[in-house]
């Protein structure tokens, strides 16, 4: 499936390379699973069309069908820098350019925010999170993360389960007809 995925928005789309995502492994503390690798590859910094996935169960707000409205990736320059704070900030050279659906940045934005074993890997147009389990019994699997019942870090009280994979993630989405035709 996820071969197949082709995303719009190609413009200013990076394709991450294996150095990249290993690069990131070691900075996360994680290994991201296979298949989110290769999607990362094809996909990242993209926005799906169509953008409607369903929500298995029902969100408190009893919502069945959400948004993804894009996805997170990196750019050529998002590695970490190395070398001294004076470096980072004084040199454009060495300093990562502060993207906002950089895969590092969102990491460094929800940390304390979630489980540090919920990597975003996405957003709704309603600022949610679209995140992807780094470990467990459920590694790989794509949750939604409620920023409106925000919790304590730790806690996946305002966490919901959408796919098993992100290749069952994509295959869910739905067209704009459909979500229409729900309400």
């Amino acid at each position: 499936m996820i071969q197949k995925y082709e995303p719009f928005d190609v413009e200013n789309h990076y394709r991450a390379t294996d150095e990249d995502i290993l690069a990131f492994e070691q900075d996360i503390g994680y290994s991201l699973p296979q298949e989110y690798k290769e999607f990362v590859k094809i996909a990242g910094n993209t926005f799906p069309e169509p953008e409607c996935y369903p929500i298995r169960g029902e969100l408190p707000d009893g919502s069945t069908f959400m948004d993804c409205y894009g996805f997170y990736g990196f750019y050529a320059d998002s590695r970490p820098t190395k070398g001294s704070v004076l470096n980072s900030v004084f040199s454009e050279d060495n300093a990562r350019q502060h993207k906002s659906n950089d895969l590092y940045e969102i990491r460094d934005c929800y940390r304390g925010r979630m489980p540090d074993n919920l990597l975003p890997i996405g957003w709704s147009s309603f600022g949610d999170a679209i995140c992807l389990m780094l470990d467990g019994q459920q590694k790989g699997s794509i949750w939604f993360w409620d920023h409106e019942d925000e919790r304590d870090a730790s806690s996946y009280e305002n966490c919901y389960f959408l796919a098993s994979s992100i290749g069952e993630f994509i295959k869910g989405f739905e067209s704009e007809d459909f979500f229409e035709e729900a309400e």
